[in-house]
């Protein structure tokens, strides 16, 4: 796994934490999957903020300005052409968030209740920002953790 620190600190995600100096750190898990640890801790307030800062940037084709690591290294369609971030409330083991990217026990069900929520984006068009986590699929199912709602869900049109 590779890390980084992200170039939007928390403080400049949420202006009632102007005073917040600690960095998000940005961690590669497995292609398609980073995961966005706060140590200031994500109220729903930053991270739907921070979620749609994100969904600009990378529209923009900015994700690497802001520390985020590619999530499709070496990929056909670029190095940011699908993924998830996660956003976490802590850190987790290594191996945890490796079988949470690819939906393996136990580490999918240890990790989904410290998911605060995640944007998903594709080259194609699809996106999605939700807040919380739903485990067994986006659509019915499963259980809900951290006040889970969708925030935006634009699907591919073609």
């Amino acid at each position: 796994m590779f890390s980084f620190l992200c170039a939007l600190p928390i403080s400049t995600v949420a202006a009632d934490q102007s005073k917040t100096k600690k960095p998000i750190k940005a961690t590669f898990v497995s292609p398609g999957a980073v995961v966005a640890y706060n140590p200031n801790i994500w109220t729903e307030e930053t991270a739907e903020h921070y979620i749609r800062q994100i969904k600009s940037y990378r529209e923009r084709g900015e994700l690497s300005s802001l520390g985020i690591p590619p999530s499709t290294p070496g990929g056909k369609y670029g190095s940011y052409a699908a993924g998830f971030i996660y956003l976490i409330d802590r850190e987790l083991p290594k191996d945890s968030l490796k079988q949470f990217s690819k939906g393996e026990d136990p580490g999918y069900l240890s990790s989904a209740p410290h998911i605060k929520g995640y944007y998903q984006w594709s080259v194609f068009g699809d996106d999605r920002g939700v807040i919380g986590f739903r485990t067994e699929g986006f659509e019915g199912g499963g259980r809900e953790y951290n006040h889970y709602r969708v925030l935006f869900f634009n699907p591919h049109k073609k």
